[in-house]
């Protein structure tokens, strides 16, 4: 039972019943346990459209809120915040025999979910962790919460860092073998190496960087096959090592699969057909196609006056097919790799190995892509909007988030010049300059094998486990929004607030567990005066339906994250002031109770989280 949302509810009732209005009323949990389970505002809201003090107002809703049978008693405070505290029997009750796992809604419907998209051209560095992470613990979040979900990435195949990398192959005479390295790793220097000779004006590797860009996109030329083998290697690389941080994928939509394809064309006579859609005949854009945006921000150029498509275009009809609002499809071939062993397809614009249609035709669209490209992602929506597809319009979202940067002292380990004393500095592949992904997984990795977890020595599939576990919530801990500066030193603790302290937490509560033995029903009954931090972590466990929906709203994972961390200091605390198994048999299986609800709430707290639960550490 979701408390706050009933609570949110019987408010509504009781407002439309005293004062005929409407009201979706606003309840939070308060950061302090003073002011009670739960508490609203809506008091000072009321006030504002009754013209009567918040005080008033609070006092006359008291005693209807005190009818609503799992509600204690109510508080009001000054200005006129009302304090609601829940019955202490009902709470335990309702959080103890509540399963888990059957607090999903009905199915919601289909949605794509759109994450990595890092350039094929080179190895990933962490500042792409953060996009996968992310993209891939919203994707089971909305799963979670009863979505159909297909995940898709996006692979930019046909664009200027492509080329760049061919023509650091064909042009500067490194082997292409590159029998020393991995592949992605030898892509890495070369990049950086070729971006220093463009900086000559004069190089005749910008000729060529011209020519391979234009042979690319078209898929026509001596270059195309170098090409795109440097990109299915870059791709199986990238695949690869995040399959080894829990990230899969449903679908790779390759760029060169929509611009050779049927899918513009398609798209651009609908376009055309549209009021807002029009070729400029004058002025600065002449001769070129242009969504007129009423004035709203300006409008935007889609096909340039030479008939080349901008990016919004090529996205525009990419979200066309996405939405099902086309008729049309790729062909699709399954994407082969003795790396991966699930179930991968990718694009093609060769004949489709796929005997049916199973991609595409979502209801929502949610792409995580950094907060540099919001008015690209803007466009998109605002073209949806403009050409009719107003629903679709508003279930286009748009995660945004911050691109991570280097810390000074990791910086400065990379050789960057740190002089101007900044406190953090960006990466750049032109330059070489970043933490490599891979790398940060072997460190995290042999780090956590140094460290001694009560004495016992780990294998290797726990110590990918744990490491996996220390990234990852290294990248969601700090909301979406919030700038992450990459640091050594933080990146590599376990303790605290990291994933490390979380699958601990859980393998304690296992350990109980297991050496009492509980082979019984949960047990919702007690009566034995419950301490403290068992109300505490009755309460923390009770809130967890509340974060879940309240997070598939926002998507702000890190709402998550810190009521995973919140769960397991309650739980600790528990653990250390309040004995399990030395109790009389009736505290005893009460406590065994809540401690396997704990366990199981912590699990799917996880699950999202994309951090594997261990039995023990």
């Amino acid at each position: 039972m979701d408390i706050k949302v009933s609570l949110s509810t019987e408010l509504s009732k009781v407002i439309t019943s005293l004062f005929k209005l409407e009201y979706e009323v606003e309840v939070t949990i308060p950061q302090l346990i003073e002011h009670g389970d739960y508490s609203t505002n809506i008091a000072m809201t009321l006030s504002k459209v009754l013209k009567r003090s918040p005080i008033d107002i609070a006092t006359e809703l008291k005693p209807h809120l005190e009818q609503i049978d799992f509600v204690e008693k109510i508080e009001i405070v000054n200005p006129g915040f009302i304090n609601i505290f829940i019955n202490e029997k009902f709470l335990v009750h309702s959080i103890l025999s509540e399963v888990v796992n059957g607090n999903i809604r009905e199915p919601r419907g289909k949605v794509i979910v759109e994450h990595t998209s890092v350039n094929p051209n080179k190895a990933m560095h962490v500042g792409h962790l953060r996009n996968a992470i992310l993209g891939d613990s919203i994707a089971r979040l909305l799963k979670r919460v009863g979505y159909d979900v297909e995940v898709q990435n996006y692979i930019d195949d046909t664009g200027l860092q492509v080329a760049d990398t061919t023509n650091a192959v064909l042009n500067l005479g490194i082997p292409y073998s590159a029998p020393t390295q991995d592949f992605d790793d030898y892509c890495w220097d070369i990049y950086s190496k070729i971006n220093v000779e463009y900086e000559n004006p004069e190089s005749e590797l910008l000729v060529r960087r011209k020519e391979l860009s234009k042979q690319i996109e078209e898929g026509i030329g001596d270059a195309v096959a170098i090409s795109k083998d440097i990109v299915e290697k870059l791709v199986n690389a990238h695949v690869s090592q995040l399959l080894g941080l829990g990230i899969k994928y449903d679908l790779l939509v390759y760029e060169s699969s929509v611009v050779r394809s049927d899918l513009w064309e398609i798209v651009f006579k609908e376009l055309k057909a549209s009021p807002n859609f029009i070729l400029e005949t004058d002025g600065k854009n002449a001769g070129c196609w242009v969504l007129k945006n009423n004035g709203d921000g300006g409008d935007k150029v889609y096909v340039r006056s030479d008939g080349t498509k901008v990016y919004t275009a090529k996205d525009t009809a990419y979200h066309f097919w996405k939405f099902g609002l086309v008729d049309f499809d790729f062909h699709y071939k399954r994407f082969s790799s003795p790396d991966i062993k699930y179930d991968l397809w990718k694009t093609s614009t060769e004949h489709s190995d796929l005997p049916e249609n199973k991609f595409g035709g979502a209801d929502k669209t949610v792409n995580i892509i950094d907060e540099r490209q919001s008015y690209p992602q803007e466009m998109v929506k605002k073209s949806l909007e403009l050409l009719g597809h107003k629903k679709q319009a508003e279930d286009y979202i748009h995660v945004a988030y911050a691109v991570v940067t280097l810390s000074q002292s990791t910086a400065k380990s990379l050789g960057v010049d740190v002089s101007d004393d900044s406190q953090n500095y960006a990466m750049s592949g032109r330059k070489g300059i970043g933490v490599k992904a891979k790398d940060l997984v072997k460190l995290v990795r042999n780090n956590i094998a140094t460290e001694k977890m009560e004495g016992k020595p780990q294998d290797a599939e726990t110590l990918n486990k744990i490491a996996t576990a220390a990234i990852r919530l290294y990248m969601l801990k700090n909301h979406s929004e919030t700038p992450v500066v990459f640091d050594y030193a933080n990146a590599l603790s376990i303790e605290g607030f990291t994933g490390p302290y979380l699958q601990y937490s859980y393998a304690r509560a296992k350990s109980i567990l297991r050496k009492g033995y509980l082979a019984i029903d949960v047990i919702t009954e007690y009566s034995h005066k419950l301490d403290a931090n068992e109300i505490e972590l009755i309460k923390t466990i009770g809130n967890w339906p509340t974060i879940l929906n309240g997070t598939a709203e926002s998507l702000n994972i890190s709402f998550i994250a810190e009521y995973a961390f919140k769960l397991a200091g309650a739980f600790n605390s528990f653990y250390h002031s309040s004995p399990v198994l030395s109790e009389s048999d009736d505290v005893k299986k009460f406590r065994l109770s809540l401690v396997r609800r704990f366990a199981d709430v912590l699990a799917d707290a996880l699950q999202i989280l994309g951090i594997e639960t261990l039995e023990e550490m």
